[in-house]
């Protein structure tokens, strides 16, 4: 049980660090009056609903906390449930009757009472309370003793907190084989309470839940030293921090409130792009599929994109194949990124069969004579679009199958089995036409002699 009760403090917040699910939150507590050992310290405006209550810690040279809980506020009924059998005022008589019990049926309790052994029924706001206790019990946050007594010298305090959520995102803006990179982050914030004029830092990625608290301590970047980070500004107000393969971005002082709210993070310069297509051959008209790839000018975390094609009387969006945006996962600075598109609209690939024939190519030992079936295509591949298309056409062949001829070279023409793949570049405004000759399978025919013996039993 704590000692003497003293006055619920509050915490001024000073920074703030958002990761996936979770934030640290890092203030100053400053008492009123020397804290004595065995007093109780209730410091309000804690989020107590999503608290992590083993994460609060005093910077590493303040006294640890031997005792710790959180408090919330105690409803009116709670309070008059331990003032049953005390007096209390009744205002309108300016008299003191004895409280027998509560009722709990409406939102203000009634009240039970008994003066002079006169019972009677009345609303509890027209009482007035003889308790000292009554403010103290309904002091809410976190309660704590400390290991020592300590004189009013204002002390940093840190918590980790959940309901809180970051999505990084990205809008992706081509022209003319360039692509620009404008990247956002979507804070979420469920904890129960907004916060103003803080120093917010994000830091894409979770938190591993075992054993974060010697991890967050009071400034932890302070224990590994600053020498190991390096900062780079990619906007006018946002600091990218490397530090040991973890990025973060200090966004400087903002107001976080409850729900959603956006922060841009930076915006890059064009950098070059290749929007690439490709499709499987088959008969009629072939399903195109589109790819832009580009070299990531940062490291990007992992989040939402969507992609814009920028004409001169505006952007319009490029949907994707599944309807929605997708996710690109972390990725280092000049790793590849290869994002898909929208089925295009300027490039179309129409297969044709233009002759099927067949032809005896042996006879086996036994004297069958041994055919196969030599099929023909077209397909014409014509790109509507002004600017060059990159175009890989696959051919998958059956057993027995084989590719006899081309007018184009296979990009895989020294291995080709089963598949073949054709690297096409298709100038805008034309048409380009690939011819090849597939043959598709082989069966045999009965001897002559056999099939003279087999028509004279027939007649």
């Amino acid at each position: 049980m704590f000692g003497v009760i003293m006055k619920k403090l509050t915490m001024d917040e000073k920074i703030l660090r958002l990761y996936n699910d979770v934030a640290q939150v890092v203030g100053v507590v400053a008492w009123q009056g020397q804290v004595n050992e065995g007093d109780k310290v209730v410091v309000g405006n804690v989020p107590l609903k999503s608290l992590l209550l083993d994460s609060v810690q005093f910077r590493l040279d303040d006294p640890k906390i031997e005792e710790l809980r959180g408090v919330k506020p105690k409803t009116l009924a709670e309070i008059l449930n331990t003032l049953v059998g005390l007096n209390i005022v009744d205002r309108d008589v300016q008299e003191r009757v004895v409280l027998i019990s509560i009722s709990e049926s409406s939102p203000v309790p009634m009240l039970l009472v008994k003066d002079d052994g006169t019972v009677y029924l009345k609303c509890a706001d027209r009482f007035a309370f003889d308790s000292n206790a009554f403010e103290d019990n309904r002091a809410s946050g976190l309660e704590m003793k400390l290991s020592k007594s300590l004189l009013p010298t204002p002390m940093q305090l840190s918590y980790l907190t959940r309901g809180m959520q970051i999505t990084p995102t990205y809008r992706i803006t081509m022209q003319d084989g360039k692509v620009r990179i404008a990247a956002e982050v979507i804070v979420t914030n469920d904890i129960g309470k907004p916060f103003s004029d803080v120093d917010v830092t994000v830091i894409p990625g979770k938190i591993n839940m075992h054993g974060y608290s010697e991890h967050f301590r009071f400034m932890a970047e302070e224990a590994r030293g600053a020498s190991a980070q390096v900062v780079r500004r990619v906007a006018a107000d946002v600091e990218l921090v490397e530090d040991e393969g973890q990025i973060s971005y200090r966004l400087g002082k903002r107001n976080i409130p409850e729900g959603q709210s956006r922060f841009a993070l930076f915006t890059t310069k064009q950098i070059n792009s290749l929007v690439k297509y490709s499709a499987l051959l088959n008969v009629g008209k072939c399903v195109v599929t589109a790819y832009l790839e580009f070299k990531a000018p940062e490291t990007l975390p992992r989040g939402s994109v969507t992609v814009y094609r920028e004409k001169t009387s505006g952007c319009y969006e490029l949907s994707y194949e599944c309807g929605t945006n997708i996710n690109i996962d972390t990725t280092q600075k000049e790793a590849d990124i290869v994002i898909p598109l929208r089925i295009p609209d300027t490039l179309e690939v129409k297969v044709t069969k233009e002759s099927t024939k067949t032809e005896r190519i042996r006879f086996d030992e036994a004297r069958n004579d041994v055919y196969v079936t030599i099929v023909e295509y077209t397909a014409k591949i014509k790109n509507t679009g002004n600017e060059v298309a990159d175009l890989s056409l696959d051919l998958f062949l059956k057993e027995f199958e084989n590719l006899l001829s081309t007018n184009i070279t296979p990009s895989n023409a020294d291995d080709i089995g089963s598949y073949c793949k054709w690297d096409l570049k298709v100038e805008p405004n034309k048409t380009t036409t690939l011819t090849y000759q597939v043959r598709l399978q082989y069966y045999k025919q009965l001897p002559h002699c056999f099939l003279y013996l087999f028509s004279c039993f027939s007649i």
